[in-house]
């Protein structure tokens, strides 16, 4: 019986790709008359239902037969309308003019009377300009083909267990786009000490971080946003990575590197949206706001600093002063990155990761002060 499903199933989808083509160029007109047989019961049934709608057997078997074809039909003309709506929430949830998007988009034949028709935008909208969309504001290419429901990916930076993964994320914006924002979300209307003496569902506290800095685009620029992992902060193992992550990004911030730290909650169930990527932080920026702020300062008293979080730190903000740059590899590798020390000489030093720069630095550098 699977097996017929399934074929059934392919002679359908054959069908609807046949009836796609031959429907091309057809315009609407008048109702072709056909003849069909119906079984006595079929017919009997149709006729009750059709005196009950006060309309004709004729009439009825036509509206369910257009209505078979539009089920079958519509999901292929919503899948082609969404590329459209999508492209367009993208650039207004980043609160992007139409002017500004015509100049980003300008090198795809992009157009304000082209954004203006949906017709015409569908017809210039290509894989490579979705691609390039979703890099500019760090969403799915999925999401914006219509193929994913998730509008962000998840966990783009993982700190449990690791974090000095995050301080490295941070240092890595930081050198890219010299200000960050840096927003510790935890769930609103569970305090601190209930979530640390509760491990409970009624109880329960998500925490984690959302990256905010400026983005340029053909001198159009723009917040973008980078969501990051989040842990329970009832767990005492992702409680202590948490404080780690807070006591790092605060030694930084005192430093007066261009990062700042925030604390902010949200409800549980806007969270919930947050974390598995499906609505766009640009939106839930005044939620925040009125939702009060908290300090992760307060938290981390007796906290001290991770020795490999602590060599980040001093590597890239200690004397003598660095230069870091990211550019393309000729090589296997797409990145690489290029050191300029400044002592009392130039030095040039390249590496393959910021991990293994940042390293290597503290070893050249600062590890025989350390040791002083």
């Amino acid at each position: 019986m699977h097996s017929l499903i399934k074929i059934i199933q392919s002679l359908i989808a054959t069908g609807n790709s046949r009836a796609k083509e031959q429907n091309v160029g057809i315009e609407e007109g008048p109702k072709e008359i056909t003849t069909i047989r119906l079984k006595p019961q079929t017919r009997t049934y149709l006729q009750a239902q059709s005196e009950a709608l006060g309309i004709s057997v004729s009439q009825l078997i036509n509206i369910m037969v257009d209505g078979v074809v539009e089920m079958e039909t519509a999901p292929i003309n919503n899948l082609i309308d969404s590329l459209y709506d999508r492209l367009m929430l993208v650039f207004e949830s980043h609160h992007i003019k139409p002017l500004d998007m015509s100049r980003m988009l300008s090198k795809y034949g992009v157009t304000l009377s082209k954004i203006k028709s949906r017709d015409s935008m569908l017809d210039i909208i290509t894989p490579e300009m979705l691609k390039e969309v979703s890099d500019w504001f760090g969403v799915n290419s999925g999401w914006l083909s219509g193929e994913k429901e998730d509008i962000y990916p998840r966990n783009c930076i993982h700190w449990d267990k690791h974090p000095d993964n995050m301080i490295l994320s941070v240092i890595d914006r930081l050198i890219k786009h010299r200000n960050i924002d840096v927003y510790v979300i935890k769930t609103d209307g569970v305090s601190f000490e209930e979530a640390e003496n509760h491990d409970d569902a009624t109880h329960n506290m998500r925490m984690g971080f959302l990256i905010k800095y400026q983005y340029t685009v053909e001198d159009v620029t723009f917040d973008k946003y980078e969501l990051c992992e989040f842990q329970r902060w009832n767990y005492v193992r992702c409680r202590n990575d948490l404080k780690a992550v807070f006591d790092g990004i605060i030694k930084l911030e005192g430093l007066y590197t261009g990062v700042h730290l925030h604390g902010n909650s949200l409800d549980m169930k806007v969270m919930d949206k947050l974390i598995q990527g499906k609505v766009f932080p640009s939106l839930l920026e005044d939620v925040l706001r009125r939702n009060g702020t908290w300090y992760p300062k307060d938290l981390v008293t007796g906290v001290c600093l991770k020795p490999q979080i602590e060599k980040y730190i001093e590597a890239y903000t200690g004397l003598p002063s660095k230069h870091f740059v990211e550019e393309e590899s000729g090589d296997h590798f797409s990145k690489k990155w290029t050191i300029s020390v400044i002592d009392s000489d130039k030095s040039i030093y390249q590496y393959h990761y910021l991990s293994d720069a940042l390293n290597d630095m503290y070893d050249k550098y600062h590890k025989n002060s350390k040791d002083d």
